[in-house]
């Protein structure tokens, strides 16, 4: 009988020794606190009664059910995260199989998740490198070889020719004054002029009359342009316009004062006519920008030296009319000829005096010889008289000699008056002809224009090129701007 009671005894010793042993062996797993609780809490959920965490995994184990098969997928999960890999960890994770009992992760096990995940993440990175080239190749390679067979196959051949040209005056100083340089009001190497050349070349009226004289819109509306540049049977002024500013181009340089003119055209005897006939227009178009100042400076002078002709005229005319009129030739000489009859006549009173002197000094004078000499003093006396009141006072209708010299003398000084203004406007008048001389202005071509034998344009390379940076371009433009669209959308 005491046997049999310390069976029972030695029974629950082994049994609570075993307990122990499975207690410290769970304690060796070094569970965490919160996989104890979830231990705890699926024991109560399972109606186990535990006396402590450990012992509720102990029963829960021997009921065979996993109490941490949540918490160890946690935990693969906090540890891949640790060594760099992405979401998802759950579906890499070995399947856990109803029953069976998942304990810590070994070693191999972590290995084998991390070279499952690297290479899902190879894979990945492979297809979007492949979406990547596949956009690339549509958005920009294929654009790309679109445009390089237009330039390589389709473009019409267009020829370039170039000249150089410079306006210059007559008298254009070799190099350009300080005050030209600097702003003092000269202009360099008539800037004005240069710039007033290149607008009119590059105008609609320019290409109107281009076009009119030899033909510049049919020229582009040929079956051999390719589409793109072909101009339409119907196109308008305004669409013509776009490929004349196009074709024709007209570059100032105000440094050196030089126009640069480049003419292109579907074929090089139409590019030499093109560039030609705008080089006529621009001469045409310089000599019209100054013939209106000089005609107006010779318009005037010319009117003032016929105004100083017609006045010189009218005061000779004054002249010979008052010689005619008053019967005298020259009032100064008809002056001298009356003092001269006055001083003859003053003489002979003198003598007849001093002779009627010594005959009255006689005792017995001659009557008839006193007389006589009275007689001569009376004439000569009456002479003088008339002579002298001749010269300022006239008689009847005559006009006196002092009024006829007053006037003969004021239409003869009017004379010299209207030659000297004839001396200054003819003066003038030279001066304005090498003044407009100066003024005149034309065109020195340094650079003639060449027949071209190869086509300058399309530049097949560069123009492809520069067609794949464009889209390159553009498509990098727009997937920035859909990548940050998609980041502020998604947060």
């Amino acid at each position: 009988m005491a046997k049999s009671d310390k069976e029972p005894i030695e029974d629950a010793k082994s049994v609570e020794r075993s307990v122990r042993e499975q207690i410290d062996a769970i304690k060796q797993e070094n569970l965490s606190g919160q996989q104890l609780r979830l231990a705890r809490k699926l024991a109560a959920k399972h109606g186990v009664d535990a006396s402590s965490d450990l012992d509720a995994v102990r029963l829960l184990r021997d009921q065979g059910l996993d109490p941490f098969a949540a918490t160890t997928m946690s935990e693969t999960h906090n540890t891949e995260a640790r060594i760099g890999t992405i979401a998802d960890q759950d579906r890499h994770l070995p399947a856990h199989r109803e029953g069976t009992a998942v304990g810590p992760i070994t070693e191999t096990q972590r290995a084998r998740a991390v070279m499952k995940i690297q290479r899902d993440l190879a894979r990945r990175r492979k297809r979007r490198m492949a979406q990547l080239l596949a956009r690339l190749f549509f958005f920009v390679a294929v654009p790309a070889i679109m445009a390089g067979y237009y330039f390589y196959v389709v473009a019409t051949p267009m020829y370039s020719v170039k000249t150089e040209f410079m306006v210059q005056s007559s008298e254009n100083p070799v190099m350009p004054s300080s005050s030209s340089l600097f702003g003092g009001g000269g202009s360099i190497f008539g800037a004005e002029d240069s710039i007033g050349v290149q607008g009119y070349l590059t105008s609609p009226e320019a290409m109107i009359q281009l076009s009119d004289d030899h033909g510049f819109i049919a020229a582009f509306q040929a079956d051999n342009v390719d589409p793109i540049q072909r101009l339409d049977d119907d196109a308008s002024n305004e669409t013509a316009y776009k490929t004349y500013k196009k074709k024709v181009l007209v570059g100032f340089d105000p440094t050196e004062g030089i126009l640069r003119m480049e003419v292109i055209a579907p074929s090089p005897e139409s590019a030499m006519t093109f560039s030609g006939a705008l080089i006529g227009y621009a001469e045409k178009r310089v000599d019209e920008q100054t013939s209106r100042l000089r005609e107006g400076q010779l318009d005037g002078t010319r009117k003032l030296r016929e105004d100083a002709e017609n006045n010189l005229i009218q005061a000779q005319q004054r002249v010979l009319d008052l010689q005619e009129k008053r019967g005298v030739f020259s009032g100064e000489a008809e002056v001298s000829v009356i003092m001269g009859q006055v001083s003859t006549l003053e003489g002979a009173l003198s003598e007849r005096r001093l002779a009627l002197a010594e005959v009255n000094n006689n005792v017995r004078p001659n009557k008839a010889k006193v007389n006589s000499l009275t007689n001569q003093i009376n004439e000569l006396e009456k002479s003088l008289a008339a002579l002298r009141e001749g010269m300022t006072a006239g008689s009847g209708t005559d006009t006196s000699l002092a009024r006829v010299t007053s006037e003969l003398a004021q239409a003869e000084a009017n004379v010299l008056l209207r030659q000297t203004m004839l001396a200054q406007s003819v003066q003038t008048m030279e001066a304005a002809i090498i003044e407009a001389s100066r003024q005149t202005r034309y065109l020195a071509l340094n650079v003639r224009p060449v027949t071209p034998q190869d086509a300058a344009y399309p530049r097949k390379f560069e123009n492809t090129f520069l067609s794949f940076l464009i889209f390159a371009g553009i498509y990098l433009l727009i997937s920035l701007t859909g990548s940050i669209l998609r980041e502020q959308v998604s947060n």
